[in-house]
């Protein structure tokens, strides 16, 4: 479970045990990877597991860091700010598979979502326990009062952990 395959690198998120991802699905190229993205998350877990939980980090020097974005509704959005603290940043790194401090950072720290991106979540008042980002308490998806000025971001720190519920 959740072991890369030669010349793939960022992972973003895990569906049914499994993350999927590309290294080079980067703010110009994603398009270019994202058909075979959604085959990768077809075929290794049903869409209704997929579907929201999976998670990725843009615009950072590293895998271990950048802008929060989740899938959903067949979009990859971002997270808004608002109420954005270390304790959401831990479920996010956690989910990714890192198991040391996690930082939040805001204020589009990373760069801002594209003008045409949807911003799904807001108010994330997560408990720093959860399994995935999307099971924290937040306004709705969809629902929220930001810009892309204000997309949210992580710092993981630790090592990272490979195995388990499609953690690394």
């Amino acid at each position: 479970r959740g072991r890369r395959e030669g010349g793939w690198g960022g992972w973003y998120g895990r569906g049914g045990g499994w993350k999927v991802g590309v290294e080079r699905a980067g703010e110009n190229g994603w398009e270019d990877w994202k058909g075979l993205v959604d085959l990768c998350v077809c075929l290794v877990s049903s869409p209704a597991r997929a579907e929201g939980n999976a998670v990725r980090l843009v615009g950072g020097s590293s895998g271990s860091e950048g802008r929060v974005e989740v899938f959903y509704n067949g979009a990859w959005g971002t997270v808004c700010d608002d109420s954005w603290n270390d304790l959401n940043a831990r479920v996010v790194c956690q989910q990714l598979g890192f198991f040391g401090n996690s930082y939040a950072t805001s204020g589009s720290q990373f760069g801002p979502g594209a003008s045409t991106q949807p911003i799904w979540l807001d108010d994330m008042t997560c408990a720093g326990t959860e399994d995935y980002l999307s099971s924290c308490p937040n306004r709705g998806w969809g629902v929220h009062n930001c810009f892309h000025w204000e997309d949210a971001g992580v710092i993981c720190r630790g090592k990272e952990i490979w195995g388990g519920e499609g953690r690394r």
